[in-house]
């Protein structure tokens, strides 16, 4: 049934609303976690920093796309310039190079707080230009962008087994889960969410210990064995997002 133009402009407006919605409620979050973490220097509240940013960058990468080049990440810069820094320090104390109940800053600590207090200092000037510049998402690019990170993750895992291919492939599967609540209505299809979450983790811990250099067989298997079973879902009749 064709809509009326009234209709359609409001499908427009609404759709824009829960974007801005969504990007101003994880933007606060991932301030606190920041103002966290300059508080009490806990791993787990940087931890909960990054995982907002990623959330973010997600949502803006999902709205640069199919914008002829007008990329919304380039006003991402300062967030990214202080989630660079906080990857620094986390690798430093998986690694075992930093002993976290050090009482002097590290060179890696000091870096992270004089970034982070330069970036809450205009984060509120960098919040509003991204904010302007969301817009809706059509349908069918929606579902292409979905599809193409799909195959992109299964190009990946069909290449040699590297860490740098499975860290850039868990990149991909957590730029998909972390958009989906946001696009479930828009997507013809259903993403297995439990299966790329257990392929992601397992990806992540193997990265993880790979850092630490404790690298363990059992685990490296185990992405092996789901590495296989996510090629064959996207390429086959089987897929994830079912």
């Amino acid at each position: 049934m064709k809509l009326p133009c009234h209709d359609l402009f409001s499908r427009f407006r609404m759709k824009k609303k829960i974007a801005i919605k969504y990007f101003t409620t994880e933007w606060q979050d991932m301030r606190a976690q920041l103002h966290n973490y300059l508080e009490t220097l806990d791993q787990e509240d940087l931890h909960r920093f990054r995982v907002q940013v990623k959330k973010l960058k997600a949502l803006l990468v999902l709205c640069s796309y199919r914008r002829n080049g007008r990329q919304l990440k380039g006003y991402f810069k300062p967030v990214k310039n202080v989630f660079q820094q906080a990857g620094e320090l986390r690798n430093a104390y998986i690694s075992g190079k930093m002993d976290p109940q050090a009482e002097n800053l590290t060179t890696a600590m000091r870096n992270l707080r004089s970034c982070a207090v330069d970036f809450l200092k205009c984060s509120a000037n960098v919040r509003r230009r991204i904010k302007k510049r969301l817009r809706r998402i059509r349908q069918r690019n929606v579902r292409r962008f979905y599809e193409k990170q799909l195959r992109f993750a299964a190009g990946v895992l069909s290449e040699h087994f590297s860490a740098e291919r499975l860290h850039e492939c868990r990149k991909r599967i957590k730029l998909l889960r972390y958009n989906y609540p946001l696009v479930r209505g828009e997507l013809p299809f259903r993403l297995d969410t439990a299966y790329l979450d257990e392929l992601q983790e397992a990806i992540g811990q193997w990265h993880d210990h790979w850092l630490a250099g404790s690298r363990d067989p059992s685990e490296a298997r185990e992405v092996r064995r789901l590495s296989k079973r996510f090629k064959e879902r996207v390429n086959g009749d089987q897929s994830p997002v079912i």
